[in-house]
């Protein structure tokens, strides 16, 4: 199944989005009431409430449901600093926002790293876009969308927010969102394939005989990105 192919309803899908990998989405609030016991005892132990303790187990949620198409039953646990732990051998990558929820993982022997990132379909607030965006990305934006290029620019934050997920895990490099450009290979109205570039030093570094290619896609409301490292 293809990324554009998935359907939300009131359960969790689970799709295909490239091959090797498998991804699981769903509504916030169905995520949060399938979450599995051992997320509950986690969000139990950190004393969350409200917000906080809804997404993380609405991302818990949807990463067993992919983990469990793999064939695997290993609970998600948190590290020190907050970052999914994964089950030995699998990779994988967690996204919310106040609508949904959307977990991809696959095998480490097969795929080095993975990101994934959901926002709304809704203009980037200035501020932040001046924070986000550099020199490069700007003119990436126009050359691919012309005059809906603004409107696209959330699209820069969402693609920079995979790479931080996809390469943090991996290397321990947290980059600034200066340190990288996305291009645009190839778009539509509705999706396309995107690039990133490093920009600094520390950058080159972290990218270092990784290739950072990944796709997005527009779908019930909401932007999507998707980063699948390969070498």
């Amino acid at each position: 199944m293809g990324v554009l192919d998935f359907h939300i309803d009131e359960d969790i899908t689970v799709f295909e989005p490239v091959t090797g990998c498998c991804a699981a989405v769903a509504v916030l609030d169905t995520a949060t009431e399938r979450a599995p016991s051992w997320a509950v005892a986690i969000a139990d132990a950190q004393g969350w409430q409200s917000a906080r303790r809804e997404s993380f187990l609405a991302g818990r949620a949807v990463a067993a449901a992919a983990l469990q198409a793999l064939g695997q039953s290993q609970p998600v646990l948190r590290a020190d600093d907050g970052a999914p732990r994964w089950p030995a051998g699998m990779v994988g990558s967690i996204a919310h926002n106040a609508a949904f929820a959307i977990a991809i993982v696959a095998p480490a022997s097969a795929v080095p790293a993975l990101g994934v990132d959901v926002e709304p379909d809704a203009l980037l607030p200035t501020d932040a876009e001046a924070v986000v965006l550099s020199p490069q990305d700007h003119a990436a934006l126009a050359t691919a969308f012309g005059a809906t290029a603004t409107a696209h620019a959330r699209l820069v934050f969402s693609a920079k927010e995979c790479v931080h997920k996809a390469l943090y895990p991996l290397c321990g490099a947290w980059l600034e969102f200066d340190a990288v450009a996305i291009q645009w290979l190839a778009t539509t109205a509705d999706r396309g394939q995107w690039q990133a570039k490093a920009l600094t030093p520390d950058a080159e570094t972290a990218f270092a005989g990784q290739v950072l290619q990944g796709q997005w896609w527009r779908a019930h409301g909401a932007l999507w990105t998707l980063l699948q490292l390969s070498r």
